[in-house]
């Protein structure tokens, strides 16, 4: 069901199967399909695929990222452009022993993202993984163990917590 005041590009791709909840946005080519649901006030950019997956409220999903099925993400998450969620350990052709219908029912969840996380620009997260409650994932990394609430996954594959008393800056000049 897609709640009428939800605004969905012309040129956006959704299937009858979805989910879309009041006052989220779906941008031009954009594709949500296979039974995926939608919170309220999210905003979905172009180009981006959510195949299945079920994203809380207040989220934004980047240009170009893939968000497939067993993925659940909790409110007030960020996924930055071209992030990659991955569903499968052992990636093959042959689909034996993968089972999309436990995917898609949401019966199972290869990776959790949990409220108020972030995600940078072309991360890679491999199945497995639950990224914690307020944690950020660096920009270009590649997430191969679960990250703690309130901590710092880095490139190199460390992570740190997040000094909350820290001075941050978002805007750094060239």
């Amino acid at each position: 069901m897609i709640h009428p005041a939800a605004c969905i590009h012309h040129l956006a791709c959704i299937d009858e199967t979805v989910t879309i909840g009041r006052h989220s946005r779906i941008w031009q080519f954009a594709s949500v399909v296979r039974r995926a649901s939608i919170g309220e006030a999210c905003s979905v950019a172009s180009c981006v695929i959510i195949d299945g997956a079920r994203i809380g409220n207040r989220c934004t999903v980047g240009h170009g990222a893939f968000v497939g099925p067993g993925t659940a993400i909790e409110d007030d998450v960020f996924v930055g452009p071209n992030v990659t969620v991955c569903n499968d350990a052992w990636p093959r052709t042959n689909k034996d022993d993968f089972d999309m219908t436990g995917l898609l029912d949401g019966s199972i969840v290869t990776v959790r993202i949990m409220r108020g996380a972030s995600i940078g620009a072309g991360a890679v997260v491999l199945p497995g993984v639950t990224i914690g409650m307020n944690a950020m994932v660096a920009a270009g990394s590649t997430v191969t163990r679960t990250v703690p609430h309130d901590f710092l996954w880095r490139r190199d594959g460390t992570a740190e917590r997040i000094d909350a008393d820290a001075p941050m800056c978002r805007m750094r000049r060239a």
